[in-house]
This record gives structure tokens, sequence and C-alpha cells, in this order.
């Protein structure tokens, strides 16, 4: 084949396809409709964080209580 008949074999205005995600949707409708679905508005962010913060606060207590009550003698394992 010649040089000429390469070229133009090439569908034309491929180049100027836009590219698709899934079916019928662009990749931005794509990109949209993902991140919507997800829940990372600020009130469930803040939720978790104020969740995370009630499990540290808890354990701690429970470490703090533990320490007070006498949880025994600790000795580094690495001197016996």
């Amino acid at each position: 084949m010649t040089k000429q008949k390469i070229r133009n074999s090439r569908p034309s205005g491929r180049l100027e396809r836009k590219r698709k995600a899934g079916v019928g949707r662009s990749v931005e409708g794509a990109r949209e409709a993902r991140t919507a679905g997800r829940g990372d508005s600020p009130m469930s962010r803040s939720s978790t964080l104020a969740k995370r913060a009630d499990v540290y606060s808890r354990v701690t207590a429970e470490i703090i209580a533990a320490i007070e009550q006498g949880a025994g003698e600790w000795r580094a394992p690495w001197f016996h």
C-alpha cells in the first residue's frame, strides 16, 4: 500500500469523536454521576470525624480507668 492509501483508509473525523463512558454518556457525565452518590458532603465528613473522635475518647477513657485501677506492673520483656 502506498502512503496515500493508508492515510485515506482511516475514518474521517476519528480524532474529533468524543470519548464515551458507558452507553451514550460522556466521560464528564460519568464523573458527575460517580461522585454524586459517594456521600462526600461536608455534613457526612463532620459526622464521621465526630464518630472517630468519640471512639478515641472512649478508648482513652478505658485505658485511663485501667491504669487507675492498677492494671498491674509492666516490665519491659527484653530485660527478663
